[in-house]
């Protein structure tokens, strides 16, 4: 089994949405503000998307092998006045 690390960096801008965790076009969990959940998954092909509210996050397809720990960060991002988005983006320390 691998593991899948997430996440979420503790900011006053969407602090009470929930952000949901979607993996494989699967919910699998919720992502607390300032929060990390783990999970353990097969070796095999992922795709990973968060979704809070009104906004999402950018999909980040990764490959997962026995015993490697894939580590990602959700934060809220602003791109002008009205396009909010969640920034999904794998930390660099992921490995085997």
């Amino acid at each position: 089994m691998g593991k899948l690390i997430i996440h979420r960096k503790n900011e006053i801008t969407y602090r009470m949405t929930e952000f949901h965790v979607i993996l494989n076009n699967k919910d699998i969990g919720i992502l607390e503000n300032g929060r990390k959940i783990m999970i353990e998954l097969e070796k095999g092909n992922y795709e990973l998307m968060i979704k809070g509210g009104f906004i999402k996050s950018n999909r980040l397809n990764f490959h997962l092998e026995k015993g490697e720990t894939k580590e990602f960060v959700a934060e809220s991002f602003k791109k002008g006045f009205i396009k909010n988005y969640i920034k999904l983006s794998q930390l660099k320390r992921s490995g085997a």
